[in-house]
């Protein structure tokens, strides 16, 4: 994700008191109109979009009131930053449209709207006050991962970054998610709404070093946006081959051999197994529930040392200098 872009946000309490300038001789209809223009996109906020569409015509009573925008004031960014663009002819939609770019990610750029509400040689103008395009943030989840790895053990950011991905797994109010050049961030312990893998969430957050695995530290805000992408496991070869960089993604694994045990329920806890000549641990977290825990118990117990088994939709984590796989389904175990 290269660019991100965002809503014009509208301040609800300085709507209350737009003013309505008049261009001609007003008729009640000709305001009523203006007042429905005003109704109707109050409340427009919450979405993160290139575009803020705005109809050209309003129909009062069987009249039609044509509509044409303008930005009128524009602080803090580039003369470029919004423009108005053609109507459609078919929606009778105008966009006003936010040329957002990496470059303008810290600065809140604030503007101002004016709708001109016409009929016949009569109109009225409405000003859409104190719009804004609020501090956006870095969306590179591989950029978030590089600075958490610069940040070395235990400490944290002061910056906060937009993390944006489908998530890939669960664990209690934590999960993982993945972004479209592949890249994995962790989102520690923060509940929200329709959370469900599969899902794309939006995310800011400063982050944190947490004994190599880079997470979130303090959350802003969090959601689910919609649906997400669909996540192809990057498969690796060899155990070895996997970095820190591949921290939190999702990979697949094969003909690993089975070492031993102590994966207990209620607890974070491993299993020890080969690839390649190396021993690396399966790790479940103690924030999974207890009846995922017994169920990957059951399949390790049964396994004997030497054991050939892949494992496939399943989560890097991160350890000081080492990578673990985090576990979050006996499923992710598949047995020779």
């Amino acid at each position: 994700m290269k660019l991100r872009y965002k809503l014009l946000a509208v301040s609800a309490a300085a709507l209350m008191t737009l003013p309505i300038v008049a261009c001609d001789s007003v008729n009640p209809n000709l305001e009523n109109a203006a007042n429905y223009l005003y109704n109707m996109y109050k409340n427009n906020t919450g979405a993160y979009i290139k575009t803020f569409d705005r109809v050209s015509a309003v129909t009062i009573d069987a009249d039609t009131f044509n509509v044409d925008w303008e930005v009128t004031v524009l602080n803090n960014g580039p003369t470029n930053v919004i423009s108005v663009g053609e109507t459609n002819a078919t929606t009778k939609m105008t966009p006003i449209i936010i040329n957002w770019t990496e470059e303008l990610v810290t600065q809140k750029i604030d503007f101002e709207l004016k709708a001109k509400v016409s009929y016949g040689s009569h109109s009225i103008e409405k000003v859409f006050k104190d719009m804004y395009v609020p501090v956006w943030y870095d969306t590179s989840l591989k950029k978030a991962l590089t600075d958490g790895i610069a940040l070395g053990e235990g400490k944290s950011s002061t910056e906060k970054y937009f993390l944006n991905g489908t998530i890939t797994a669960l664990v209690g109010s934590s999960y993982y998610i993945q972004d479209e050049e592949g890249y994995g961030f962790y989102v520690y312990n923060k509940a929200i709404d329709w959370l469900a893998i599969g899902k794309r969430v939006e995310v800011v957050s400063t982050i944190q070093n947490y004994s190599g695995l880079i997470e979130t530290k303090t959350i802003d805000s969090a959601k689910v946006v919609g649906d997400g992408d669909t996540i192809v496991p990057k498969e690796f070869a060899t155990f070895s081959e996997i970095t820190q960089m591949d921290q939190s993604k999702k990979i697949t694994l094969k003909n690993a051999q089975f070492v031993k045990s102590s994966l207990a329920v209620g607890s974070s806890s491993s299993a020890y197994f080969k690839n390649g000549g190396v021993e690396f641990q399966i790790r479940t977290d103690k924030y999974l529930d207890d009846e995922v825990e017994r169920a990957i118990k059951t399949k390790v117990d049964a396994l004997v040392a030497g054991a050939t088994v892949d494992f496939v939709n399943i989560n890097v984590g991160w350890y000081k200098t080492s990578a673990q796989l985090a576990i979050t389904s006996a499923d992710q175990i598949v047995v020779h």
